[in-house]
């Protein structure tokens, strides 16, 4: 008896495995996981020379290419919060239903490496140099995050990140986050974050950007010019119409509730607001392809309330508040404070170095654009290689 069911076993084993081999074979393979928003391991090529390699890269994508691999990720994720997990798909869930992430410390030498280059662009070039140290949501939401996430990690990144721009005497940084964590209440920045997303919404941006202008101004850089208030823009809250598709929900499967505040702000008068794709005037688009150009989608994104992670944009406002030319080098953090800048600069460069295409080179850009101003925006953990890299010239 114990033979027969040993050998059942076997078959059964067997048998689900020849299965899902058939249906593998016929199983739609799919370029991008939307739940890990990652590229997926596509078939390899059979180079012999490279048996290792070869053996990796067909595992990658046995498991990547798993037939329904989608779905079981979804039914994963439902039992572990069935199960009131903590911690699952990398993702932390406190009691209130807040999604933080881990935080990973910086190694001394990309910090010096990364503060370097920011100096050495600062010393050999004209325009003035801002560098505004944009807050992680772990460290603006400590009091949520810390039973769960060890927040010192972010803290200190931080702090060694902002003694070593001391020594960046050509470089004016600011330390946006300390700002918003003096100025405001816990309640308040929850205000700012979206639940179930990595970033802060376009209330929490709007206030670092309206402290980056008046620093600015504090320091000579926007002499006579009124900076922007919040009643000369047009607020609306769009999660009244509207779902959220945060990134971090979409690593659970939006199984989270995606009804979330959604405030957003934009342009009194864009008429006379120039878009274009194009370091000089040949590629003209109109604003809807570079600001907002998911508005029209039932569940909002973050990239598609504001702009995306565009290589390169220039925004031009003759009515602008400062005559000045500035460049942004960015991540995804300085996406919502697009309008603000519009509505002060009479051109707004705005570079992401992570996909930037063109064939012009940092000091290219800083003539062609007649820049005043290089304004760096940065989240406080990111020490972009990328940065690096286009500062000189790679």
């Amino acid at each position: 008896m114990k033979k027969l069911l040993s050998h059942a076993t076997v078959l059964a084993f067997f048998g689900i495995v020849t299965m899902l081999f058939v249906v593998s074979m016929f199983y739609p393979k799919h370029a991008v996981s939307m739940t890990e928003n990652r590229n997926l391991a596509q078939r390899p090529v059979n180079d012999l020379t490279d048996l290792r390699a070869l053996t990796e890269n067909w595992a990658d994508y046995v498991v990547d290419q798993f037939p329904f691999r989608e779905r079981l990720l979804k039914v994963y994720s439902a039992l572990e919060l069935a199960q009131d997990k903590r911690l699952t798909r990398n993702t932390y869930i406190t009691e209130d239903g807040w999604l933080m992430t881990r935080i990973y410390p910086v190694s001394e030498g990309e910090r010096l490496t990364f503060v370097w280059a920011i100096d050495s662009a600062a010393r050999n070039t004209e325009p003035d140099f801002v560098y505004a140290v944009l807050p992680q949501k772990n460290d603006m939401l400590s009091e949520l995050a810390e039973p769960y996430v060890d927040n010192s990690v972010s803290v200190e990144n931080k702090a060694a990140l902002l003694t070593e721009m001391e020594k960046a005497t050509e470089v004016k940084t600011l330390d946006v986050g300390g700002y918003l964590l003096e100025t405001y209440s816990l309640k308040e920045r929850m205000q700012m974050y979206y639940r179930t997303d990595f970033h802060w919404n376009s209330y929490g941006a709007f206030l670092a950007a309206q402290y980056i202008g008046e620093e600015m101004a504090a320091t000579g850089l926007l002499d006579g010019v009124t900076l922007p208030t919040s009643e000369d823009f047009h607020w609306e809250e769009l999660g009244e119409d509207h779902l959220y598709c945060g990134d971090l929900n979409r690593r659970l499967s939006y199984l989270l509730s995606m009804h979330e505040n959604i405030p957003n702000y934009s342009l009194r008068d864009a008429a006379q607001v120039r878009y274009y794709r194009s370091v000089d005037d040949s590629v003209p688009v109109e604003r809807e392809e570079i600001v907002g150009s998911g508005l029209a989608e039932d569940c909002l994104n973050y990239n598609g309330i504001s702009t995306a992670n565009l290589s390169y944009y220039r925004v031009v406002n003759p009515n602008a508040r400062s005559a000045k030319h500035v460049l942004i080098l960015k991540d995804s953090y300085q996406n919502p404070t697009i309008d603000y800048f519009t509505e002060l600069f009479a051109e707004v460069a705005v570079i992401d170095p992570r996909y930037y295409s063109e064939p012009y080179s940092f000091s290219e850009i800083l003539e062609q654009n007649d820049i005043d101003i290089v304004l760096l925006m940065y989240h406080q953990n990111n020490h972009s290689i990328e940065l690096t890299d286009f500062f000189h010239g790679k």
